[in-house]
């Protein structure tokens, strides 16, 4: 089975990702992340590390969304150069100096912009290094962490319905009530800094985060289409750190790789609200035919949106639907009360 996977991934799968890579980059708006991963035979000692990154479209991008696992032995800049060579754009993504390396050496290409999620987080840790139980309520709040989360909370709180509106009228809300909140926000973290020697170690380095991170913090609000974290990243990851936690490791690379092409398909489809196994189905049927193609016109019709795949999606559940449609009809025979129905009609 797993010679199988290593085997139509690449061949049958792999036209449809390069396909999905292409699409991602023309988006101009992306959103990136990585996790460790590990292989066992990778030609390196054991034990180590190996990274999947993944790179998807903003979350406030109105066209499909689409997702790209890419696994690498490293985590160096290299991936970057080489993933986003063509791109020009917005990638949000956290403080991982990659990024920034990318954006120095092509600055009218790549502007990277900050994960507000990722500076909070800092806040949270230097929070909970404090003994709270002997503080009233009024203490807590006053204590400098809590005001920078409940800040930070103000701020979210402001982004959320903004959301369903539009990219330009998003940033226009965000420039007339969003912005005033970032001053403000970054007014007390510069006054604590003044006297930052009184705070613990984590809340000073939560401090200097926010602080070299500022540029990149306050890009959302150059435009709308530009999310405020970097979430949607994380959570598009979640599933494969579930399972790595099952699996453990790939055994070589070809195997790596073949996790990273596949879980592109599934994310991707679970973005686009279509069924994951039926369109791996509906891959390994169509695919095949084209395998031999000398031009790429077909591969928009292996998009899990694609109006050609929505019809296959249709079609397949209905059948199922035909052929085992009994058994999902309720039964009409009387239930036999309960011991419980009874004694309440009692």
């Amino acid at each position: 089975m797993i010679s199988w996977n290593n085997r139509f991934a690449p061949e049958l799968f792999g036209p449809v990702y390069d396909h999905l890579i292409s699409y991602i980059v023309r988006t101009g708006y992306n959103q990136c992340d990585e996790t460790t991963t590990q292989v066992n035979k990778d030609g390196r000692k054991p034990g180590a590390k190996s990274y999947m990154w993944i790179h998807v479209t903003s979350e406030h991008y109105t066209g499909y969304p689409a997702v790209v696992f890419s696994f690498e032995l490293t985590r160096g800049t290299d991936h970057l150069r080489r993933f986003y060579q063509d791109f020009i754009g917005y990638i949000t993504c956290d403080a991982y100096i990659s990024y920034q390396v990318l954006e120095s050496e092509k600055p009218d290409r790549i502007n990277v912009t900050g994960c507000m999620m990722h500076c909070r987080r800092y806040f949270a840790i230097a929070f909970f290094l404090h003994d709270i139980s002997s503080m009233t309520d009024g203490e807590v709040l006053e204590l400098p962490e809590m005001k920078i989360l409940r800040m930070i909370g103000g701020i979210y709180s402001l982004e959320k319905p903004l959301k369903e509106m539009s990219a330009d009228g998003r940033l226009a809300a965000r420039r007339k009530e969003i912005l005033p909140k970032m001053d403000g926000l970054f007014d007390y973290i510069n006054e604590l800094l003044e006297d930052e020697a009184g705070y613990s170690e984590r809340m000073r380095q939560a401090l200097h985060y926010a602080v070299n991170q500022k540029q990149y913090l306050y890009r959302f609000l150059e435009d709308g289409t530009i999310a405020l974290d970097n979430g949607l990243s994380e959570r598009s990851l979640r599933g494969y750190c579930i399972g790595r936690r099952n699996w453990l490791f790939s055994d070589t690379v070809d195997g790596a790789e073949a996790t990273a092409i596949i879980y592109s398909m599934t994310e991707t489809a679970k973005l686009n609200q279509a069924d994951p196994q039926l369109y791996l189905q509906y891959l390994l049927e169509k695919m095949p035919a084209y395998m031999d193609s000398v031009t790429r016109g077909f591969l928009d019709d292996m998009l899990p949106w694609s109006d050609r795949y929505r019809e296959y999606e249709k079609s397949q559940k209905a059948g199922a639907i035909k052929r085992y449609g009994d058994m999902f009809i309720k039964s009409e025979r009387p239930r036999t009360p309960r011991k419980r129905d009874l004694k309440l009609t009692s």
